[in-house]
């Protein structure tokens, strides 16, 4: 089994507090359905802040990255299936999936 980083993007809130709830544990759900195959579930982020080129800081996101859950799965075919089913999608929230490679030290 390999393991692939499933990167959330976007902010995952409707607007309707209700609906934002009813979401967030729809996801909280899924995640519960998926704890055999999770290395590392549920890591929102905060305060993004990229480092120019140029060398200047500035606290904005390019990418919207929200947060990412690393999951085991036998492909990327697989772990795209799987995040098919991820409650952070009926937000309009966008999951980008990446196998992570192991570095040799």
């Amino acid at each position: 089994m390999s393991r692939f980083i499933l990167l959330y993007i976007g902010d995952g809130k409707s607007g309707d507090p209700e609906k934002d709830s009813d979401n967030y544990n729809k996801y909280m759900e899924w995640l519960g359905k998926l704890n055999k195959i999770l290395v590392s579930p549920a890591n929102p982020l905060k305060d993004n802040t990229i480092v120019k080129s140029d060398r200047i800081i500035e606290n904005v996101s390019v990418t919207g990255l929200s947060g990412y859950t690393i999951i085991e799965a036998a492909n990327i075919k697989e772990a795209a299936e799987i995040s098919k089913g991820c409650p952070f999608l009926d937000s309009g929230g966008v999951i980008e999936i990446a196998e992570l490679i192991q570095m040799n030290r």
